[in-house]
């Protein structure tokens, strides 16, 4: 009512009778014009809400296999793509660094075996023998149980 108190003006019946109240149109057309402009201002900020809302309550999918999670996923993060979903049976396909380097630490391993013929006996044994307990360092760290 605040608004509209500016706008009032008084004004004397035709007859003479007396005094009436009445606003002024032009100033009550302004406020009008500003009282649309705020629900429209409030209708987009509903609008994105509602849309946030929306996207938020979609179902996620499995970045592997596209099907649709209804809990919550697995997740992960590999280069560009910072945040990749998986379901339990892609979980797997999931980057993880541990597991990495531990693939990276047997195939050393391997490569050491297979090339035994360049070391001498002793220090090939101590190489494999190292290789083998960084392995099972690395793996028990993980929780990998043999």
């Amino acid at each position: 009512m605040t608004d509209l108190t500016p706008h009032l003006r008084q004004y004397m019946h035709n007859d003479g009778s007396g005094f009436v109240a009445g606003y002024d149109c032009d100033g009550i057309e302004r406020v009008v014009a500003g009282l649309d402009a705020e629900i429209e201002r409030l209708r987009k900020i509903e609008a994105e809400y509602q849309s946030m809302c929306a996207e938020q309550s979609a179902p996620l999918t499995c970045d592997y296999c596209g099907t649709a999670i209804n809990h919550h996923p697995w997740h992960g993060s590999e280069g560009m793509n910072r945040h990749i979903h998986a379901c339990n049976s892609c979980r797997h396909k999931l980057p993880d660094a541990e597991r990495d380097q531990l693939k990276a630490m047997a195939l050393r391993l391997c490569d050491a075996v297979e090339n035994m013929d360049e070391l001498p006996p002793t220090k090939y044994a101590l190489k494999c023998g190292r290789l083998v307990n960084q392995i099972r360092q690395q793996a028990t760290a993980e929780g990998v149980k043999s």
